[in-house]
């Protein structure tokens, strides 16, 4: 349908394949967030009074 409305060229083809796919690899991006959250050197660096978020 994308491909209809763009034109059938390699670079539409591209991004209508980007819009289709990207739901799948934010998910895989949130995952590693939350999987990340629960490592040790996060809860030392809570213990140690680093939270949040930036540099400080």
């Amino acid at each position: 349908m994308a491909i209809a409305a763009l034109g059938p060229n390699l670079v539409n083809t591209a991004i209508a394949v980007a819009l289709v796919s990207w739901p799948i690899y934010a998910r895989l991006v949130w995952a590693q967030a939350l999987a990340l959250r629960e490592r040790e050197f996060v809860e030392a660096a809570r213990a140690l009074g680093r939270g949040g978020r930036g540099p400080s």
